[in-house]
């Protein structure tokens, strides 16, 4: 993989609201092909419920990834938020902090007449498993005890060019 780009960006306090599960980890890394699945049963109605509730902090919808334990992390779909409680959603509050942003140019979903797609080909797992499996270390970044963030602006996520982020909370 080429030399990453990044930037390091101090962030005031937000919240995320969203949809959460649990997942098991696979290998040591994120279950993606789950995360996959999640996003793909996100279907207009979900997206819809959640828009209203967007604070424009973040004009995009995000994945949230939380460590729970060795086995176990929650992964949530979401969307920036001024909401402080809510008996539907699950919420993610972030103090205020350094984040590490790595800018992720390329597909992230696959153009259904491309059956060739596969989880592993995805831009965001690529650039994942590169910064999480040794890039942070080699490059002396500490991650610290709170969730990675991704970024999906809208566009042709199938697109080649198609730009998200990756958000890394740095001690």
């Amino acid at each position: 993989m080429k030399e990453l780009k990044y930037t390091m960006k101090r962030k005031e306090p937000f919240n995320m609201i969203g949809y959460m599960d649990t997942f098991t980890y696979v290998d040591g890394n994120e279950n993606y092909e789950c995360i996959t699945q999640k996003w793909a049963d996100l279907f207009e109605e979900k997206m819809q419920k959640l828009f209203p509730l967007m604070n424009g902090f973040v004009q995009s919808f995000i994945g949230v990834s939380s460590h729970i334990d060795d086995t176990h992390f929650r992964y949530t779909i979401a969307v920036s938020t001024d909401v402080a409680d809510s008996k539907e959603f699950h919420i993610t509050k972030i103090p205020e902090m350094n984040w590490l942003i790595l800018p992720c140019i390329g597909a992230i979903s696959s153009n259904q007449e491309n059956g060739s797609f596969g989880i592993n080909s995805s831009a965001m797992v690529i650039l994942k498993n590169h910064v999480l499996g040794g890039w942070l270390d080699e490059n002396n970044f500490v991650q610290a005890d709170y969730p990675r963030i991704e970024i999906y602006p809208q566009g042709d996520m199938t697109s080649k060019d198609y730009v998200s982020e990756l958000w890394i909370p740095i001690e």
